[in-house]
């Protein structure tokens, strides 16, 4: 199960989503024993990084686009459309849909204060946050699937300008190898300060 939602107003990000999701399968594992990219911080956020980089040269065909990378401050520098964006990133591992709510708002929070306190210019402040589920290894061989759907009707509830996802379901676990039992999917949670609205509609 795979889907974004995001306000039309927040330039550039729905196309930024939509490319977090489809590239995830470039973090496929070669074998069962391989890490799951969820467990490391850094990879986690290469998924982001490197779908903003992505985004940047679909829009530059001719231009040499450097790569997106994570500033010393520990932020990131994002353009979009023609708007500026800091963004910062935090990661959170919920056990169940009922810990996401709780442990996603407040992450999304910091993530927001120290993308405003790295902000310089006309740079955009915003907070993402991956939303990693880590189940326990001894639910049955079904049950991270079913969980999805309860994990993103849990997203819904938190107030957001954007959000991403991908669950792959059984028949997809061929082509999405990005994760495991113990890590079934992720979400990825997007807030901004209100300037980040198209004021020109």
């Amino acid at each position: 199960m795979h889907g974004l939602r995001c306000d039309p107003a927040f330039l550039g990000w729905t196309r930024l989503l939509d490319e977090w999701v489809v590239g995830l399968t470039r973090y496929n594992r070669d074998a069962s024993t391989d890490p799951v990219c969820w467990e490391d911080q850094l990879l986690t956020l290469s998924t982001l990084t490197d779908a903003a980089t992505r985004v940047r040269s679909f829009a530059y065909r001719d231009a040499d686009i450097e790569p997106t990378v994570l500033l010393d401050d520990g932020t990131l520098n994002i353009e979009l459309q023609g708007r500026a964006y800091r963004v910062a990133c935090e990661q959170s591992w919920p056990s169940t849909p009922e810990g996401l709510n709780a442990a996603a708002v407040q992450s999304l929070d910091n993530a927001l204060l120290r993308a405003r306190g790295a902000a310089r210019g006309d740079e955009i402040a915003v907070g993402t946050v991956f939303v990693t589920p880590r189940l326990m290894p001894t639910l049955s061989e079904g049950a991270p699937f079913e969980s999805a759907d309860s994990f993103i009707a849990a997203s819904r509830r938190i107030p957001c300008r954007g959000c991403a996802f991908s669950f792959p379901g059984i028949d997809e676990l061929d082509r999405y190898r990005y994760g495991n039992a113990e890590y079934p999917g992720a979400l990825l949670l997007v807030v901004a300060d209100d300037s980040a609205s198209d004021v020109s509609t």
